[in-house]
This record gives C-alpha cells, structure tokens and sequence, in this order.
C-alpha cells in the first residue's frame, strides 16, 4: 500500500501554546529540569513572565516547540554549573523575565534550616534562616509553600525512623 501525497499549510505556535507546551506534558522541560535541579537538592522556580519569554524567544528565533530545549539549555547553563560548587548554601533558584532576556542573573535563594540546626539552635521548622526570604514575593510563591512542606516531612520522617529504630532495639537486645 502506497502513501498519498498530502500538501498541508501549518500556522505557527502562539505564546500560550509554547508555555502550555514547556509546562504541561509528563514529561515537559519544565518538569525536567525541576527534577534535574532536585538531584542537587536545588528547587528551580520560574514565574510565569519566565515562561512567557522563553516562548517569545522561540517564536523570535522562528524555532518553534523545537527550539524551546536549546532556549532553556543556554538560559540554565551556567545555573547548572554554579550549582554543585553551592549547593549546601543554595536552597532555591529563581528564574525571572528579566534573565530569560539577558537583563539580570538568576536569584539564588539561601537553603532553609535543616532539622540538625533546628535543634542545635531551636529553629522551629517554619521559621526562616535569611530575612530575604520573608518579602512579600517570597512568601506568597508555591516554591515557599513546597520547601515548608519537605522540611515538615523530613522532621516528621526523622522522628518515625528514630521511633522504628527504638523498637526494633528493644525486641533484639530485650533478655
């Protein structure tokens, strides 16, 4: 069986389309490149204006839905490098319209008080380690919510470990 020949005029990609096209698939650049920043246990936030110039971008170069890789590639390039030499005092990185654009580097937000400086110095799991970190932008983002959250779940694993642990003492060393 043959193929029949088909001559078919394809409009391009508007804004909207490209945002919904790096954010919502399983497995989108997006989500990839939160995942790959998460290795270093770095979380990568853009806000919504980010998105939006990374789209732009794409339509300016004429690349389309293909260019978008190489857009973000160039965009997070040295971000990837800065990373493993900081990571133990980068908690957060934040990406804006202005430096999708060129016109500012990224935000690195500080690492939040993990649960051995909480003890040590009483740090309640919701309390800040930066005063930065308390600006109205800050406390308004998901990223905030989200790190709140890990650290709520890793105090809480901690403790059920340290109970399991406690137990399993007690049946192996009893007499």
């Amino acid at each position: 069986v043959g193929r029949l020949p088909v001559i078919v005029s394809l409009d391009d990609l508007d804004r909207d389309a490209l945002v919904r096209i790096v954010k919502e698939p399983k497995n989108s650049l997006y989500k990839q490149y939160r995942k790959l920043f998460a290795l270093d246990n770095v979380e990568l936030c853009f806000d919504d204006g980010a998105l939006a110039a990374v789209a732009e971008k794409a339509i300016d170069r004429g690349t389309g839905a293909r260019g978008l890789r190489a857009i973000m590639e160039e965009l997070l390039q040295g971000v990837m490098f800065e990373i493993p030499s900081r990571k133990a005092e980068i908690g957060t990185v934040l990406i804006t319209r202005e430096t999708v654009e060129g016109k500012a580097e990224p935000q690195y937000l500080p690492r939040m008080a993990s649960s051995a400086e909480e003890k040590a110095g009483n740090i309640s799991p919701y309390e800040l380690v930066d005063p930065y970190l308390e600006s109205d932008w800050y406390n308004d983002s998901r990223c905030f919510m989200k790190n709140r959250r890990k650290i709520f779940q890793r105090s809480i694993g901690i403790s059920i470990c340290l109970k399991v642990s406690n137990i399993l003492s007690c049946f192996l060393f009893s007499d």
